[in-house]
């Protein structure tokens, strides 16, 4: 198996480093908690597969000659990314809010279905909180007609039994 183009270790692996420095840094100054546990995962998954690379990698002389260079570049292509990343998804939401508002009588679900293409991650976004149906009545007396049914002296119930009634006395 040849080819030019997969990454070889010599080139993975300061990448690899960098990731692990910023996912450091995240944990170091990130005040939101959720996003610190996220660095602290992610920094753990990428310590254990550079641990593996590393048993395997020993560096040329060539690389050792130019880590400086190597540092540098690494450090631009992360910044590039970044930047990349974040000015899409300003752009995108940007866009999004641009847009007239549409009628009252287009279906949520199918706007974001027919424009998943041109805002792929609020799309995803918009589907998950749009397919939770909201709670009614009907399902808050559900629950209160079952506190009649399992009693103190009807405690011994099968779960199938509780439902079939349940299900009759909704009918």
């Amino acid at each position: 198996m040849s080819s030019s183009t997969y990454p070889i270790l010599s080139t993975t692996i300061p990448l690899y480093n960098t990731l692990i420095d910023h996912t450091k840094e995240i944990i170091n100054t990130e005040n939101i908690i959720s996003i610190k546990a996220a660095a602290e995962k992610c920094k753990e998954k990428l310590l254990e597969i550079s641990s593996i690379y590393n048993t395997f990698y020993t560096p040329t002389l060539s690389e050792v000659s130019n880590k400086n260079e190597s540092f540098e570049q690494k450090n631009s292509i992360i910044e590039h990314l970044f930047k990349k990343c974040c000015i899409e998804k300003i752009d995108k939401l940007q866009v999004y809010l641009s847009l007239p508002t549409v009628n009252e009588t287009v279906n949520s679900l199918e706007w974001w279905k027919s424009n998943m293409s041109q805002f792929p991650h609020l799309s995803k976004i918009a589907c998950d909180h749009l397919s939770i149906p909201a709670t009614s009545v009907s399902s808050e007396q559900c629950f209160s007609i079952s506190k009649n049914l399992i009693t103190d002296n009807r405690n011994r119930l099968a779960g199938k039994t509780v439902r079939v009634y349940m299900c009759l006395r909704s009918w």
